[in-house]
Order: C-alpha cells, then sequence, then structure tokens
C-alpha cells in the first residue's frame, strides 16, 4: 500500500474543488457538519473505498475531516505468483461478536487546501495476509505487514506533497474526458476545465451545490463518487430515439441475477416520439441488460458513460463458421440485431462497449449438452478462439475495463458450460438402464485428462467483476463439481443441509467466494423457510463480511424470514389481480388454505390433480395465484379448475417476491386461523412418498386436524397460566403484607393525632372552666357590691349547681345536648339576676337531645358574648333567644339577640379579644382535623338589631 495513493485521493477531493470553481467559499466542501460522502480510489493493484464525513466547520473557513478507510484492496505480483488482500472479505469467524473497526484518520484543511493537521486516531500497527489467486486457495501463503498509520502519517514530514497539482503526473494532450460527460450535464453538474490554460488539461464534473467531483479519470487511476449523505445525480445516461417504439416500457438492470446491492433495477418509458432518456447513477462498471418493449440489449457502462440508440437492426444472417457476423433473419432470444461495422446505430463513450457486449451474447446463446455433442476438447478451443479474436478486434475502440471484463468473464462461461456437460452427463450415467430416448449418443464415460483444466485453473480470488453472472455461476458449479467428483467415491451427491455446505465451502473457499457461495445458502435457507437452521450464521456472516452487497439483501430477507416463521400470522391479507381489482384471502378464514404462488414456466398445475381430489372442499381452499409474465399451460385439465375448492387468479405487477421470498414457485399452507402451518420455499409438489402419502399430503391433512392450539401449546399456556396465577397470588399477599403495614402504621399515627387531639381539647376545657368561674365569680361580686345580698345568695346558690354539672363535664370529650342546653339555660338565669333580659330556648321537636352528643361549654361561650356585649344595657327590653335545629345532617345552633349589634371593626376586637370566642374557634379547628365540618358564623340579623351567632356541628 503506497502512500502515494492518499496523496492523489486528499488532492483529487480537497486541492481539486477551489481549482475548479475558482471562486473563494467558505470552506473547502460546501457541507453541513455530518454530511458525508464516499470515493473509492482504483488502479492496477490497489483499490481504496475512502469515507469523508465533515466534523467540524471552523469560522476561519478551515474543516476538519473524519477519514475511514472502509474497505482497502491490494493486488500485486511476487516471484512470479499473484497474491492479493480484500478488507472487505476477512476470514471467517464464529466468534466474532462484532464487525471489525474502520482505521480511521483526521484531516484539518484551509479553504485553497493547505493541510493543517493530519493523523490517525490511534498509533494501532495493522498487519493482514495475503493470500495468493490461484485455483487452490487453501491456505494464507504470505504475510504482508505494514503499518498503515506510519505509512499515512508520513504524509505530515511532506505536506507539500498534497499541495502539487493533479495534472502534474499526466502526460501532455492527455484529455481523456472530452466527450465522456458533455451528455449528462444538467442543472447539478458543473464542467469545467482542470488548468484550462496549462497544455495538459482534463474536464472534471462536480457537484454544483457542494463542490465534490463525480469522477476523474487519468491514465492508470479512477477516482469515483460512490456515495454521499445527500443527494447524487445520475453520472451516466442512456439515451436516444427510436420512432417505432412510442411509449414502450423500459427497463434497466444488471445482466445476469439482479444483485440488489450493485445495481438496482430501473424502470422508464418512452415517449410519444419514441424518445428516452435513462439517466443512471453507476458506481462501478457494470454489464447491464435494456429492455425496451420486448426488445433487448446488453451494455458495458462504467461511471460517466454515455449511450445513445439512433437505430436498431432488425434483419440479419448469422454465419457460425465465420469469425465475423451479419445480419441475420431470427434473432434468439429477443435480442436486436446489430452489426459489426454499423456503429452509427450506437453513438457515445458505450457505443463500442454495447457492440462488444451482444455479439458476445450470441455467441452463449449456445448449449452443449442440447446439442448432444461428444466431449471434445476443440469444440470449446474453437468458440474460444474466435471470441478471443472478436475481443481483440474492438481493442482500441471498447474501453480497457470492458475488454478485460469480456476477456475473463468468457473463461468462466465456457468453465461453466463444461461442468453443465459434466453434470448433464452424469444425470445420463446414474440411470444406464432407462437411458432417455432424447440423447443420440451414449454417456461419456472417459474424459480428456485436459478436459477440466480451465475448471481447474482458473483464479477465483480477487477478481474485480465479482457481480459477473458466469462468475457467480462459476463458483456455484465448480463447488458442486468438487463434490460430486467427492461423492463419485462416496456414493454422495451435493450437500442437502446447510451445515454440510458451510463446512465443505469453509476448506475449498475463501475470501470473496466464501461469502458469496455462504450468503447464497443462507439467503436459500431463509427463502426456503429454514430460519432456525442457518440464523446463528447470519449472525456470523454479518460480523465478519463487511460487503454491503452481500449483508444488504441478506438482512431483508431475515427480516421476512421472521415474519413467515411456522405459526406466525400470514403477513398478506389481499392480493392485487392482473384486472387491478382486490382478492382478499379472509373470505377463507376458517378453513384451510393451500396458496400456490406460481412463479415459473414449467411448472405444471396437473400435478396437483390427484392431491386435490383427495380432499374434501369444505376442509380446504386451492388457490393458484399466477405471477406477471408466466405463461399459461395449454394442456391444463380444466376439470381441476372447476372444482369447488379451487380458485385461479393472476397476479398483477406487485412486491410479493420481496414480501413472500418468492424465487420460483412456492406453497404456503394456512390453518384455519390464518396462521403459517407450512413455508415451504420452491416446488413442494415433487413428492416423497413414505408409505404411500406423500410429505406434501401429510402436512395438508396435519393442517386440516390441527386444533387452534397443540398439546404443547396448551401445556406452555398452562404453565404460563400457572406462573402467572402464582405471580398474581404473591404480588397480592405482598401488597396485602404491605398495606396491612401501612394500615397498622397509618393506626398508630392516627392514634397518636387523636390523642394529640384530645389533649388539645382538654387544654382548651380547661382554659374555659377558670374563664367561667372568674365571671361568674365577677357576677357575685358585682351583686354583694349592690347590696343585692338576696339576688347574690340565688346567684351563688345556682352558680355551685352549674359549677358541679361543669366539673363533672370537664373529663368527657363530648356532653349530651341536654346537658349542654341545661348548663346554658342555668347560666342564663343566673344572668337575668344581674341583667333582667328575657331569655328563650327553642328545640326542634324531631332533635333527641338526649342522644346527641356535642363538645361541652361550646354554646355557652356564645351566650356569654351575647349577654356581656348585647344586652347588659338593655334591662328587661333584652331578648336572648337560642334555637336548636337539624338540617343536612348537621347541627344548627343559633343563637341571637336584639342588642346594639356588629360592625366589622368590633367583630375583629370580638375575636381578638373574646377569651371565649377564641377558645370556640380553636375547638372547631381541632374538630375539623378529622375532616368534620363545624363551622362559626357571626353577623347582624337580617332586621338591622343585635347579632346572629350560627355554630354548625356535625352529628356522629
Amino acid at each position: 500500500m503506497k502512500k502515494h495513493t492518499f496523496t492523489l485521493v486528499l488532492l483529487c477531493l480537497l486541492f481539486l474543488s477551489s481549482s475548479l470553481m475558482g471562486q473563494k467559499a467558505e470552506g473547502r466542501f460546501k457541507l453541513n457538519e455530518g454530511d458525508w460522502f464516499e470515493v473509492q480510489v482504483e488502479n492496477i493493484n490497489q483499490t481504496f473505498l475512502l469515507r469523508y464525513q465533515l466534523e467540524k466547520q471552523f469560522s476561519n473557513g478551515n474543516q476538519q475531516y473524519n477519514i475511514s478507510l472502509q474497505r482497502y484492496v491490494v493486488r500485486f505480483i511476487s516471484r512470479g505468483l499473484n497474491f492479493g488482500y480484500d478488507s472487505y472479505y476477512p476470514v471467517f469467524d464464529e466468534n466474532k461478536r462484532v464487525p471489525d473497526t474502520k482505521r480511521q484518520y483526521q484531516l484539518e484543511i484551509t479553504p485553497k487546501g493547505e493541510i493543517i493537521n493530519f493523523e490517525p486516531f490511534d498509533n494501532y500497527d495493522y498487519t493482514f495476509g495475503l493470500y495468493q489467486i490461484s485455483p487452490k486457495m487453501s491456505e494464507m501463503v504470505y504475510w504482508y505487514s505494514q503499518s498503515i498509520n506510519k505509512n499515512f502519517g508520513g504524509l505530515k514530514q511532506d505536506i507539500s506533497i498534497l499541495t502539487q497539482p493533479i495534472y502534474n503526473p499526466l502526460e501532455k494532450n492527455n484529455d481523456q474526458m472530452v466527450g465522456i460527460i458533455d451528455e449528462i450535464i444538467n442543472d447539478t453538474i458543473v464542467v469545467p476545465y482542470l488548468n484550462k490554460t496549462d497544455s495538459v488539461a482534463i474536464k472534471v464534473p462536480y457537484l454544483k451545490e457542494s463542490g465534490v467531483p463525480l469522477f476523474i479519470k487519468l491514465m492508470n487511476k479512477n477516482f469515483i463518487l460512490t456515495a454521499a449523505s445527500f443527494p447524487l445525480p445520475s453520472n451516466s445516461i442512456i439515451h436516444g430515439k427510436l420512432s417505432y417504439l412510442i411509449n414502450q416500457d423500459i427497463s434497466i438492470s444488471l445482466a445476469g441475477p439482479n444483485t440488489e446491492g450493485y445495481f438496482l433495477e430501473k424502470r422508464f418509458k418512452t415517449k410519444s416520439d419514441g424518445s428516452f432518456q435513462c439517466p443512471l447513477f453507476l458506481n462501478r462498471p457494470l454489464q447491464l441488460v435494456v429492455k425496451i418493449g420486448k426488445k433487448t440489449l446488453t451494455t458495458f457502462m462504467e461511471p460517466g458513460d454515455t449511450l445513445n440508440i439512433s437505430a436498431l437492426g432488425n434483419q440479419a444472417n448469422y454465419d457460425q463458421t465465420k469469425t465475423d457476423f451479419h445480419f441475420w433473419n431470427t434473432v434468439p432470444n429477443g435480442y436486436f440485431a446489430l452489426g459489426r461495422n454499423k456503429s452509427g446505430y450506437f453513438t457515445g463513450s458505450a457505443a463500442y462497449n454495447t457492440m462488444l457486449s451482444n455479439e458476445i451474447d450470441q455467441f452463449r446463446s449456445f448449449s452443449c449438452y442440447d446439442e448432444d455433442i461428444h466431449v471434445d476438447n476443440n469444440y470449446w478451443r474453437n468458440y474460444s478462439k474466435r471470441i478471443n479474436s472478436l475481443i481483440d478486434s474492438y481493442k482500441g475502440k471498447a474501453s480497457g475495463n470492458c475488454i478485460r471484463f469480456f476477456q475473463r468473464d468468457w473463461n468462466y462461461f465456457v468453465a461453466v458450460d463444461k461442468l453443465t456437460f459434466f453434470t448433464e452427463n452424469l444425470r445420463r450415467f446414474s440411470n444406464p438402464t432407462n437411458p432417455n430416448p432424447n440423447y443420440k449418443n451414449e454417456p461419456v464415460t472417459d474424459y480428456p485428462k485436459d478436459f477440466f483444466l480451465v475448471v481447474d485453473t482458473l483464479p477465483i480470488l480477487m477478481y474485480p467483476y465479482e457481480w459477473s453472472y458466469a462468475y457467480q455461476n462459476y463458483l456455484k458449479e465448480s463447488q458442486n463439481f468438487k463434490y460430486r467428483k467427492l461423492g463419485l467415491n462416496t456414493n454422495r451427491s451435493i450437500p442437502q443441509r446447510f451445515q454440510e455446505y458451510y463446512y465443505f465451502s469453509k476448506i475449498s473457499l475463501l475470501g470473496y467466494p466464501f461469502y458469496e457461495q455462504i450468503g447464497y445458502k443462507i439467503d436459500e435457507n431463509l427463502k426456503g423457510g429454514k430460519i432456525e437452521e442457518v440464523e446463528k450464521y447470519y449472525t456470523y456472516f454479518l460480523n465478519s463480511c463487511l460487503d454491503p452487497a452481500l449483508t444488504e439483501p441478506l438482512k431483508l430477507s431475515y427480516q421476512q424470514a421472521v415474519q413467515l416463521k411456522k405459526g406466525n400470522r400470514f403477513p398478506i391479507n389481499s392480493l392485487v389481480l392482473k384486472d387491478s381489482s382486490i382478492f382478499s384471502l379472509e373470505q377463507y378464514k376458517g378453513k384451510t388454505i393451500c396458496l400456490i404462488i406460481i412463479g415459473t414456466y414449467k411448472h405444471d398445475i396437473n400435478e396437483f390433480k390427484e392431491i386435490i381430489s383427495k380432499f374434501q372442499p369444505g376442509d380446504i381452499e386451492f388457490v393458484f395465484a399466477k405471477m406477471p409474465n408466466i405463461i399459461d399451460w395449454d394442456d391444463c385439465d380444466p376439470s381441476i379448475l372447476e372444482k369447488p375448492n379451487v380458485t385461479y387468479i393472476e397476479l398483477a405487477e406487485q412486491d410479493l417476491k420481496s414480501k413472500l421470498l418468492l424465487k420460483g414457485t412456492k406453497i404456503f399452507i394456512l390453518d384455519k386461523w390464518f396462521r403459517i402451518a407450512d413455508n415451504n420455499a420452491e416446488n413442494p409438489v415433487i413428492f416423497h412418498y413414505q408409505g404411500g402419502v406423500s410429505n406434501f399430503e401429510k402436512s395438508l391433512r396435519k393442517t386440516i386436524e390441527s386444533k387452534r392450539y397443540s398439546k404443547a401449546e396448551l401445556d406452555t399456556m398452562k404453565k404460563r397460566a400457572g406462573s402467572i396465577i402464582v405471580a398474581i397470588l404473591g404480588t397480592l399477599l405482598m401488597v396485602l403484607g404491605i398495606n396491612g403495614f401501612r394500615i397498622q402504621r397509618i393506626k398508630k399515627q392516627e392514634a397518636a393525632k387523636r390523642r394529640i387531639k384530645e389533649l388539645e381539647i382538654k387544654a382548651v376545657r380547661s382554659q374555659m372552666n377558670p374563664h367561667f368561674i372568674f365571671n361568674a365569680l365577677n357576677s357575685i361580686q358585682s351583686l354583694i357590691n349592690g347590696n343585692q345580698y338576696k339576688e347574690a345568695n340565688i346567684y351563688l346558690s345556682k352558680f355551685a349547681v352549674l359549677l358541679r354539672g361543669v366539673l363533672n363535664n370537664s373529663e368527657k370529650p363530648s356532653v349530651t345536648l341536654s346537658d349542654e342546653l341545661k348548663a346554658v339555660e342555668l347560666y342564663c338565669q343566673l344572668e337575668q339576676l344581674r341583667f333582667e333580659f328575657v331569655f328563650e330556648l327553642t328545640i326542634d321537636p324531631d332533635i333527641n337531645v338526649d342522644l346527641i352528643e356535642i363538645p361541652g361549654m361550646i354554646i355557652q361561650p356564645l351566650v356569654e358574648n351575647a349577654i356581656v356585649h348585647g344586652l347588659s344595657s338593655k334591662g328587661q327590653d333584652g331578648l336572648l333567644i337560642v334555637q336548636v335545629q337539624q338540617q343536612n345532617g348537621k347541627l344548627q345552633i343559633t343563637v341571637s339577640d336584639n342588642g346594639v349589634g356588629l360592625n366589622s371593626q368590633k367583630t375583629d376586637e370580638l375575636r381578638q379579644k373574646g377569651f371565649g370566642l377564641k377558645l370556640v374557634e380553636e375547638r372547631i379547628n381541632i374538630l375539623n382535623l378529622d375532616g368534620k365540618e363545624a363551622r362559626l358564623v357571626l353577623n347582624n340579623n337580617t332586621d338591622g338589631t343585635g347579632t346572629r351567632a350560627l355554630l354548625i356541628l356535625p352529628i356522629d
């Protein structure tokens, strides 16, 4: 790994921006903190994937970036051997709990691109093993020890390297970008010259909004913007005008299997005049399939490429004996007829790439085993010579990547064809007593010794075009070939169980081939409903593999597989039909449903006839759902579809493939409660008979007979219910215990409060008794001083009776209403000796004065205030009325007089100076501590004379 690589990356991405834009910007790139972009740097021996994330934007325009090394690929030759390493595919580790940490660096730059600081986050010395790129792939044969941080850290010692203009390494007049990006310019892309005044100038497209370059193509190095946190515009385009293809659908997909991680299928449409625009974003060179209506062609495109389709040939003749192509009358597989020297049909940078791709596709239309040929290496040798001659003829016209791709891809295609021949021949040989009449020749039993030379010697590690259909096919078929060779001696077929395939692959594959094959098998098992079998390997895979093209599709399959587990509710309630109507599966709820989704051309609906006849219509509903673009069956027995428990529907284009993990034909069996009873994947009608009953039939009958809850589920529910009951009882006992403890504590607290209250009441009463006695003695003294000895003697006698009653009740918290009223009446009689007023006492007849209890001496202070402060000056005209009533469950005692009355000032004086009134209010407040609603209201009478005291007491 060379430090100049990082030098060029930083220079291209950081210094280039200001040179291109020619204007002063706030920062090197116009980004917000947290924004990031990824750049892939490629040369012959190395590939880097770098992520630049803006961490800080300083006020002076400086920017601080966090640079993480997402991926690094090393390839080189030593002692005649090819070695390589790809950080995306480390040694598979079953104990890895988290993915590897990526190497990170910190960079600070000025708006002009000057390096202020560049250093790693740590001093980790990273050592990795290089694998020999050979057919053996059995061990690491060389260790590459390199201190990445020391190497990259050395850039700090020679910052001038990073500030050199990017065009210095270029040769004179090396304007490689001319004519490549002229057709993809839009409002978001600007394409200026880098150093336009110099003899060495290149055009570089960059994003107008941020200033980040889309790609830079040099002689031996490419810089490609592959991803970003902000939207990226297209960097390539396919466009043109075909007047005879009006309003036709256009789809662009990856050649071979459409792996989402590499390229998502794009859809467009031709306009009313036949013109079309198909902008694309490519992050690597790809062979694409372009379908316009019912016509198909392939092309090989790279980031920055353009392809203009202006015409298509439709009359051609193909001479298989020549190395040249002419127009032909019938085109195999619906491919466009193309002429080698008719470049006018295509223009743009990908024109010759497209012509080469389609001519090679015509070679690939043959299949050796269909020809029923004898085993002869010359057959494939001749084809290889012709294809190599064809590829050589495009050198200097098609791009270097395109030439290299098809040179290597054809070798894999030939290897796969030989492996297919071997497989088909083995199939013939497996039953020699009953040969297939379609085969004209006998099975081959002896192969030439060099027949499998290309199979055994093809390098499969570090292949730069891993998305290639021929390459991925070769990985699969070569593994099966190895196992079949082993099986010839052990009487074993290819592995059926995942673990068997996993351990066989672990000892025979490394790097990408291992991860691709294991990922494929995990995905196959997930789609086949065998999630339990591969779940732990799925976790190991995600923690080991760093390639999102392999991990992201697998994550989606896993998420859906979890939903499609047996016992779960079926995730789809209704299906969209071809005529846009809605077909509801819920209409069969309460009845077993066998949903057969037909996704292959060769599936025969007649295979279900015998099975359907074995079941009663009321027990099960067979729903045949045909996916779009599947050919109908001409030989389908109409009696099958006429059965009352058979429904046939044609589906519209929808996302069922991803939701139901479809890959060909798949059958779901749903029980009466719409739960998944069987999620078997792909062709479950291939019966494996045991005792005359197929597994498929067993599954149907088991589902029909299933109960709402199985015995295991009932046992689980009972255990769970028992656990819940025990938990509830335990919780209840604990709550009762805690509650009992709280109640006891509250009772103790309340008892303490009540004791305190009683002491307070007792203390108040102890203050009222001296107060009453003192006032009574004052009255007696007043009579004696006035020579009213007779009245004083009577007063003293009645006072003794009153005092005895007061003292007897002083220890009681409450007294009967009758005792309290007697004391009040006796007190009024005593005061009448002094003031000669009139006293009236009225009691409602409904009140039982002997049963109702009230606090003792609570009425007397009110009567005393009325006499002393209201009637003392009235003499015989004074009137005191005490009324006792009951209303709304409360006792109302009214003490009114016709005295001088009250004003607000006098009321306040009474509250402040009247000791008796103050004691009454304190007793009322103490009563209210228990939540009672005792009240005392003082105001003037309604006629304006005298006062009125209303005492309201709750009755227990």
